[in-house]
């Protein structure tokens, strides 16, 4: 422990679990979604708002046909329409808002997760340390990120508006900060030591019934994080689940929206990928492999 990771506690330290987990650089994943969708003929554009749902009937109707947007261009202020076979919903904490238009319930816990970047050289760990928080037994983690070490995370209902970006408040500071000192207590982390801070909000499922007062009987981290596909004649919706198996729940979309398409896909295109062992390189060859300008 004190070659991976020195300055870790070891008084009344009984012993710890090594276990694997998936890591992801998020924000070049969704360059590298976005990039590739474009060259297969998509348009992603920044900035343009759903203000509203399409239908084939009348729009105080249940049940009739989504058959596309009502769009603003949040920049320019124009607004146009876009019709579409299939609508799909994928907007993480923001999903009620589209699948209220259509009479739903709320279904979205908004939890609000952040984080803090410190020097390394002021919490040198070579690989991810998990633990409980001192004070609630929440399960917390340090770990080495591009250079520099991440604390974190929190998890907090989110009740400022969605309209403004989440930010870490300062009791979530103290929190963070209490958490790398309890387990390295030589540290003596402080808060001139923070270099940034990141704050998300976690689309978490809960059960329409209970949408509205959950927070009053369920602690953010006794939530489930299990996903959900909703069909909303025509407007396909999905939330929760694991960044790292976007893939996956792509697939559970796309499944869901075949039967209003006018070109059904392939059963391979909706199979899912084959698993394969990270040593077994024989399934990497040729044009499988990733080139490095695309790791």
């Amino acid at each position: 422990n004190d070659f991976y990771a020195p300055g870790m506690k070891q008084r009344e330290l009984l012993g710890a679990t090594r276990f694997m987990d998936a890591v992801t650089d998020d924000a070049r994943l969704v360059m590298r979604v976005l990039a590739d969708g474009n060259e297969q003929g998509g348009i992603a554009l920044n900035y343009l708002k759903a203000t509203g749902v399409m239908r084939s009937g009348s729009e105080v109707e249940r049940n009739t046909k989504v058959i596309g947007l009502y769009l603003k261009d949040e920049l320019s202020g124009k607004e146009l329409q876009v019709q579409a076979n299939a609508v799909v919903n994928a907007s993480g904490a923001w999903t009620d808002e589209l699948r209220q238009m259509l009479g739903n319930k709320k279904s979205i816990r908004p939890l609000r997760g952040s984080h803090l970047v410190i020097p390394f050289w002021r919490l040198p760990v070579a690989f991810s340390v998990s633990f409980f928080h001192p004070k609630d037994k929440r399960p917390v983690f340090v770990f080495p990120w591009e250079g520099q070490v991440v604390i974190g995370t929190t998890d907090l209902d989110h009740h400022n508006t969605m309209l403004s970006e989440a930010s870490i408040t300062e009791n979530e500071v103290t929190y963070l900060l209490d958490a790398a000192n309890s387990q390295f207590d030589h540290a003596a982390l402080k808060r001139e030591d923070i270099i940034s801070s990141w704050s998300g909000v976690r689309p978490v499922v809960v059960d329409e019934y209970s949408a509205e007062d959950v927070a009053a009987t369920n602690k953010p981290s006794d939530e489930k994080r299990e996903h959900m596909v909703w069909d909303d004649a025509g407007c396909i919706s999905i939330a929760g689940g694991k960044l790292t198996t976007f893939r996956l729940l792509a697939l559970e979309v796309l499944r869901a929206a075949q039967p209003y398409l006018q070109n059904n896909l392939s059963i391979s295109d909706l199979d899912a990928p084959s698993d394969f062992s990270e040593s077994d390189e024989s399934v990497l060859i040729g044009d499988h492999k990733l080139s490095k300008q695309r790791r």
